[in-house]
């Protein structure tokens, strides 16, 4: 009888025989959930990176507009006192 077996599968069959086949299965599987884990948390920790970003260039426009509303309202009241000042 001939040796068809490839030479990429020799290790593996040795070990699924060595260690069994749920035990084999059981760490494919840990490894592809770690993996796909590492690279979703990557993307989220992105995600994340981007928001804040833009939270904070959100905020520092707001702040801009709301001191621009305060001297604008300021200088409104400013006025309105001067003419009551002249009313009087």
């Amino acid at each position: 009888m001939t040796d068809t077996t490839p030479s990429w599968l020799a290790p593996l069959t040795s070990t699924v025989a060595q260690l069994g086949v749920p035990t084999v299965f059981a760490g494919v599987l840990l490894w592809f959930l770690l993996v796909e884990v590492g690279g979703t948390l990557k993307t989220i920790e992105q995600n994340e990176i981007d928001r804040t970003k833009l939270l904070l260039s959100v905020q520092e426009t707001f702040v801009a507009a709301v001191q621009k509303q305060s001297e604008l309202s300021a200088q409104l009241i400013q006025k309105l006192d001067y003419c009551k000042t002249k009313a009087d």
